[in-house]
């Protein structure tokens, strides 16, 4: 055990992938839906009035009038959807995990919602229909490395019309204001998020150059078995972005502070885009 848990002791390079999948792990998809679908908190997915005035929002500024076609990446259990929608955009929702997808398309179905779900990695998406407006929502733009998020936008920019939108949103430095590199663990002997049943997990935030950082969970089951998540985060500056986009031919980009469109100031921890094609 301990010369297995040695492989893991060294830094990871950055970007380097996990050991076993995450949002589709059947234990862990089953936290991640709950956590989705707690709108008092902020865990998963952001709460339900930060989601109402940040879709109310999104209407004021691509209008489901002259902007109808909506396709939301990462769009979870589709509480964004159904907002989407109700509002009267035309909604596809896609997403990596199939335990997400099958709450929301229940969910649609039992609310008689027109809202179009298919389970696929947003990277590998393809599709003749073009739209008008694209989300992608909650800070999952910067999990992926440079090299997918290159593809990902220029995926994105030929899927929008043009004069389309892509909206979504980032962390800023100050999100990691004073945090420095750490390590912690625990022993659970009940099932916690990572796993069902006695396990332990050693814990590291690891910072590297450029406002890169990492969260790793090093997961050690009743069964001695070792599973590695790491959850990556690259934060951004109004110029770094704004650099990064023009790389895959946005030039037109618009920052705020957040979704609900507030004004950007130099501290926020959070930033929004929005860029027009």
């Amino acid at each position: 055990m301990i010369q297995e848990l040695l492989k893991y002791a060294n830094k990871p390079k950055p970007y380097e992938p996990s050991t076993s999948k995450f949002w589709d792990d059947e234990h862990i998809s089953k936290g991640m839906l709950q956590a989705h679908t707690n709108l008092d908190s902020d865990v998963a997915t952001r709460n339900r009035q930060f989601l109402d005035d940040s879709v109310h929002w999104i209407t004021q500024i691509a209008s489901p009038t002259t902007h109808s076609k909506l396709l939301d990446f990462g769009c979870g259990p589709g509480l964004y959807c159904e907002r989407f929608y109700q509002k009267g955009y035309h909604v596809t929702g896609v997403d990596f995990s199939q335990r997400s997808i099958d709450y929301a398309m229940k969910q649609a179905n039992k609310n008689k919602y027109d809202i179009n779900y298919i389970f696929a990695n947003y990277l590998e998406f393809e599709s003749p229909q073009l739209y008008d407006v694209i989300t992608l929502i909650y800070c999952d733009y910067p999990v992926l490395s440079k090299e997918n998020r290159l593809m990902m936008l220029r995926k994105i920019y030929d899927l929008l019309v043009d004069g389309g939108q892509f909206i979504f949103d980032v962390f800023t430095p100050f999100q990691y204001l004073n945090r420095e590199e750490s390590s912690s663990w625990y022993a659970s002997s009940k099932s916690g998020f990572w796993k069902e049943g006695a396990h332990a997990s050693l814990e590291n935030h690891y910072i590297y150059d450029n406002q890169l950082r990492l969260d790793q969970y090093i997961v050690i089951d009743q069964n001695n078995h070792i599973d590695v998540y790491r959850i990556w985060d690259q934060a951004f500056t109004v110029n770094t972005i704004k650099a990064e986009l023009a790389e895959a031919g946005f030039t037109k980009v618009d920052i705020y502070s957040d979704l609900c469109g507030k004004a950007y100031y130099p501290e926020s921890k959070t930033m929004a885009i929005v860029v027009t094609k």
